[in-house]
């Protein structure tokens, strides 16, 4: 891939972004004030940074020589919206400990988790079976479904 093309750049400013990302992840969990907020926002950092590493990753091919990691971002979006939404109140709310009922809004990512499970559990050589021609794969169709409730969730 050309140095100067649109995908290395986009790549470059990724791999920044993420290795921001986990710094930040860093200094968020090391930090003690507002520990409990501070720990869903380093969680969420390490979400985003991890999202960002897979942009390299599809970005610069990798994915023909690492296909075990095909797809592992596919469930992390669901994962987002709660624990923003759980910093936000753990901010506003003077950071109260972790309560056990904020599960809850992690269970549409344990079962999605779930449900890709056979999916995740594939050899390399399926998934890469997989990327190279996604519509003989009943899983196509069922990774549409998925991604437009993953957008309808997300509002």
């Amino acid at each position: 891939m050309d140095p100067g093309s649109t995908a290395g750049w986009i790549s470059t400013v990724a791999m920044l972004g993420a290795v921001q990302g986990l710094f930040l992840a860093t200094l968020l969990f090391a930090h003690g004030k507002n520990s409990v907020a501070n720990k869903y926002l380093g969680i969420a950092m390490l979400g985003f940074s991890f999202d960002l590493l897979t942009t390299v990753y599809y970005g610069k091919g990798l994915d023909a020589s690492f296909p075990h990691f095909f797809g592992a971002d596919y469930s992390l979006a669901l994962l987002d919206g709660p624990l923003i939404y759980l910093y936000a109140k753990s901010v506003s709310h003077g950071g109260r400990d972790f309560d056990r009922r904020n599960l809850f809004h992690f269970l549409p990512f344990a079962l999605l988790v779930l449900f890709l499970a056979p999916f995740y559990m594939q050899t390399g050589v399926e998934k890469l079976a997989f990327r190279a021609d996604p519509g003989a794969n009943t899983w196509t169709s069922i990774l549409s479904i998925i991604n437009n409730l993953k957008f309808v969730y997300s509002l």
